[in-house]
């Protein structure tokens, strides 16, 4: 009769499924739980009336909130699959360890699967609003900076058809397309003829906005860099958490007669 139950230990697969998908079950629940609050405490401290955080301040706090998601959520969640698997009786502690660690670095990427499948969802559902956001916030971006090359106190000739000759090669400038000197010179012209200036400052001017036009687009392009990376180095320490965590749970598990 031993004999039967040492083979069927033996035979059995080294990971407890039902373990690990309750563990990323709890993970991707409390990391819902923890990012809702998040985003309840970060709109509390934002108000168009002014005393509200800084951006770059929230900014970090948003970075610190999810680093924390992260580390408690995917650590309760490998301790639950510790605590739950199944005692292995016929391996040592070093095999047990990282038998542990495993089921924990499962959890981790089940739960980040998971997370990411109902992300996709979401934007998939938003889709078309966001789209229709989207391009309405490039296209006002866009006519801004036009406008801000357009500003006079006289009125003179079409400015709707102005801005549209306009803005067709300031787009080009800032997405680095090639733009002649001729064009150049003759957006200075219809800016000069618009504005009552004279060519030297309108080309002036158009050097300057198209500059800070760029310097917005790359300010935008470094937060979504930096973004990118606290993203991962928050999803490197959901996985450390999750595998040490773990062990923990493992532990406890096999202390229990």
């Amino acid at each position: 009769m031993s004999d039967v139950v040492s083979q069927r230990a033996i035979s059995a697969s080294a990971v407890s499924w039902p373990a690990v998908f309750a563990g990323a079950a709890a993970a991707t629940a409390f990391a819902l739980v923890l990012l809702t609050l998040g985003t309840g405490l970060g709109l509390s401290a934002v108000s168009p009336w002014g005393g509200s955080v800084k951006g770059s301040t929230l900014g970090y706090l948003a970075i610190a909130w999810l680093l924390a998601v992260q580390l408690f959520a995917f650590g309760l969640g490998g301790y639950i699959a510790g605590r739950l698997r199944t005692r292995w009786l016929t391996v040592d502690r070093n095999e047990s360890y990282f038998r542990d660690t495993a089921h924990g670095l499962l959890v981790w990427c089940v739960g980040t699967i998971v997370s990411a499948c109902l992300a996709a969802t979401i934007l998939s559902s938003a889709l078309s609003t966001t789209a229709s956001t989207a391009s309405s916030a490039v296209t006002n971006g866009a006519q801004y900076f036009v406008d801000v090359l357009l500003r006079s106190d006289q009125q003179s000739g079409d400015p709707d058809a102005a801005r549209k000759e306009i803005g067709l090669i300031f787009g080009r400038m800032l997405d680095n397309s090639e733009v002649t000197d001729n064009d150049r010179s003759y957006a200075a012209q219809v800016i000069a003829r618009q504005t009552g200036i004279s060519q030297t400052d309108a080309e002036q001017r158009l050097s300057q906005t198209a500059d800070r036009a760029k310097s917005a687009l790359e300010a935008t392009r470094k937060l979504a860099l930096y973004a990118s990376l606290w993203v991962f180095v928050a999803l490197l320490i959901g996985a450390f958490s999750a595998s040490y965590m773990a062990t923990v749970g493992g532990e406890a598990r096999d202390e229990v007669d």
